[in-house]
């Protein structure tokens, strides 16, 4: 991801009023981007991710990580694993949580 598409995911999240990128976020989405980089440069193309750290899955889904923590403390965060000690959360396990809150938020 170029800087220019952080510049542009920035907007538009102000366009959605979600909250801006803090430094660490912005630094984060950098890094993230650099790391993508280096991987596309040896595997010859664009690598597609299937896991996000907790960091990564608040970002993309416009909530904090106090939010996150506070979801997981009454069992309502998606399922996550550990690999290496890091922990990480699925593409499956995501989408399967955004289908759980859209049947909690219809049902009040």
């Amino acid at each position: 991801m170029a800087r220019t598409e952080i510049i542009e995911r920035e907007q538009t999240r102000l366009c959605l009023k979600m909250p801006p990128m803090n430094r660490r976020q912005r630094r984060a989405a950098e890094a993230q981007e650099r790391r993508d980089e280096r991987a596309s440069t040896h595997t010859g193309g664009a690598v597609k991710r299937h896991a996000f750290t907790i960091n990564e899955f608040c970002w993309s889904h416009g909530i904090s990580r106090a939010t996150y923590y506070n979801l997981k403390a009454r069992d309502e965060a998606p399922a996550e694993m550990r690999v290496l000690g890091k922990v990480l959360i699925t593409e499956a396990a995501a989408a399967k949580w955004r289908k759980q809150a859209a049947a909690r938020s219809n049902t009040k």
